[in-house]
């Protein structure tokens, strides 16, 4: 006679530790070093030292490049004032050239009744007995 067997067998449900024992290596570690408990061991504890050094550096590193950057934007403000005075320097140059211009003298002084001289220049010849100036107060 056929009986009909009871399934004593329950389907077996998986807790959630299982699960997370039977996930990615990666997740389980990452778990672990965020847990902190990583960072607390003795073998870690040794790299302190070494780790504050690296921070050191990369705080001095940081620095550097930002005063590198400092100074190369000083610099550069420097370069176009320089240029900003050379541009002046010229035209102010011009201008002096233009007023220094004897035909420009003229027409100016034209009105105030100084003139052009006509006759070159001489050379003045005196005697040291004719001044009365003596050796000492040369």
């Amino acid at each position: 006679m056929n009986q009909i067997r009871e399934n004593t067998e329950q389907p077996q449900v998986k807790s959630n530790q299982e699960e997370a024992s039977q996930g990615s290596t990666f997740g389980r570690r990452l778990a672990h070093f965020l847990g902190g408990e990583y960072l607390s061991r003795d073998r870690v504890k040794r790299f302190y030292p070494f780790l504050i050094y690296l921070a050191f550096l990369c705080i001095l590193y940081i620095s550097n490049t930002y005063y590198a950057e400092k100074t190369i934007r000083k610099i550069s403000r420097t370069k176009s004032q320089i240029d900003e005075l050379t541009v002046e320097r010229i035209a102010v140059m011009q201008q002096l050239q233009t007023l220094q211009r004897a035909s420009y003298l003229a027409e100016k002084l034209k009105n105030s009744g100084i003139r052009e001289a006509t006759v070159p220049p001489e050379k003045l010849f005196f005697d040291e007995s004719e001044t009365g100036l003596s050796e000492q107060a040369k």
